[in-house]
């Protein structure tokens, strides 16, 4: 899907911005390890992105950051790695403040998003963690955002909707002035439930969380945004 994706948008320089990369690169490792591409791969977990520089160090024009992204520094964060302006992917998957982060970020000028919504909200409500939660209180699957809080957040910023992936956490994102004959897609028509990643088929769905439920015993504020 990012391929495709890339391949419709057009490539200008070849570079990507990679929140919450995971020990496996995230959604831009592909570009790294086969196409050489420049970028920053970036996880708040020490071993994820030791396990990452292990990984994808042999491209010397991918930087690596150990870093708890916020909204307060993600603009410096593309910044300091010579990121900003128009770069070609941006992928942000950070089970937190996604959501946040997003509104704030400034620096750079996607041509492709990869957002991660939160599949427990379902495909209607507009839903995001408050941006002062501590997330050391909320519970598991209580984080992130709404497919649909996203999607209206990136339409501000000049985004539209054109896919989500079968596993129920991937969105993808395309830029207004690009490919207009690409049409966005309906939020609930682009929805995906999501899947037990323990069934080797791939056809299990998950059962959703009552995640009002769950924030209010646990005394996390979600925010219709």
């Amino acid at each position: 899907m990012v391929l495709a994706l890339l391949q419709a948008a057009g490539v200008v320089n070849r570079t990507f911005v990679e929140i919450g990369s995971g020990g496996g690169g995230g959604n831009s490792g592909i570009l790294s390890t086969e196409f050489g591409w420049r970028g920053v791969m970036v996880d708040y977990d020490l071993k994820n992105i030791k396990r990452a520089e292990e990984r994808f160090g042999c491209n010397p024009h991918v930087a690596f950051e150990h870093l708890e992204v916020t909204p307060d520094n993600v603009n410096a964060l593309i910044e300091r790695n010579e990121l900003a302006g128009e770069v070609d992917f941006f992928s942000l998957d950070i089970d937190s403040f996604d959501y946040w982060v997003l509104e704030a970020m400034t620096a750079c000028s996607p041509r492709v998003m990869v957002l991660e919504y939160n599949g427990h909200c379902g495909p209607k409500d507009s839903l995001t963690i408050a941006p002062d939660t501590d997330m050391a209180k909320a519970p598991k699957g209580v984080h992130g955002a709404s497919l649909t809080a996203l999607t209206k957040l990136a339409g501000k910023k000049g985004y539209r909707l054109v896919a989500c992936d079968e596993t129920g956490t991937n969105a993808f994102y395309l830029r207004n002035d690009l490919r207009p004959e690409i049409k966005a897609v309906p939020i609930d028509q682009a929805f995906r439930p999501l899947r037990d990643r323990k069934d080797p088929t791939g056809e299990s769905i998950r059962p959703p969380l009552d995640l009002k439920t769950i924030a209010e015993k646990h005394e996390v504020e979600l925010v219709e945004v």
